[in-house]
């Protein structure tokens, strides 16, 4: 997995605004927050030899992933 070394302060900005929404519950917050986090973060996977850098691929992958891939 290669990631980026930093957000951008209007990244930050959108993350905090998402961790301030009352009407989602505390599950639904984290799990916007790890997506948020893994769509402005990874910029390439390379899973059983094949590298993917396309954010879509990555962010499905992502979705699909378990604790064992």
């Amino acid at each position: 997995l290669v990631l980026r070394q930093a957000l951008s302060s209007a990244t930050v900005r959108v993350i905090r605004e998402e961790m301030g929404n009352q009407a989602a519950d505390v599950d639904d917050i984290w799990q916007r927050r790890t997506e948020l986090l893994f769509e402005r973060l990874a910029v390439g996977w390379e899973i059983a030899g094949l590298g993917l850098d396309d954010q879509a691929m990555l962010l499905g992958r992502y979705r699909m992933a378990d604790s064992e891939t």
